[in-house]
């Protein structure tokens, strides 16, 4: 996802939320965790890459998230009793339990936006609640 925040000064603010678990973006980009200037929007203005979040962390973290966006995606209802194995399975619950705080730093960003590009992504139902917001 390609967010996209027009500001009132001099430069447009790209931000990336990322679904993808490689860092092939940042490769691509040369994106270091620093701002980087990227060009002239088609406004004139500086357009500056502020960051690149993964939203399921990358294959390099230790906490990658893996699974489902909510208990009705969880075919044997036994699992669903199970509050270990929805911790677990339930991407918005493990981003709980691991205490991140991803997911507000994240629903604060799509909500801040002036334009969400997705490429890449299948926009499925295991991440259903990101394409609501």
């Amino acid at each position: 996802m390609y967010q996209y925040v027009r500001s009132f000064s001099n430069e447009d603010v790209i931000n990336i939320i990322n679904f993808n678990y490689t860092p092939t973006l940042e490769h691509l980009t040369g994106f270091e965790g620093k701002e980087l200037s990227i060009g002239k929007s088609v406004s004139g203005r500086a357009a500056k890459l502020h960051s690149i979040r993964h939203i399921h962390q990358t294959l390099f973290d230790e906490d990658i998230l893996v699974g489902v966006n909510d208990k009705s995606q969880i075919e044997n209802p036994e699992y669903t009793k199970n509050i270990d194995v929805c911790e677990l399975l339930i991407k918005p619950n493990t981003n709980k339990v691991l205490g991140s705080g991803v997911d507000s730093e994240y629903e604060s960003t799509i909500n801040d936006t002036n334009l969400s590009v997705l490429f890449g992504t299948s926009a499925g139902i295991t991440d259903s609640k990101w394409w609501r917001l």
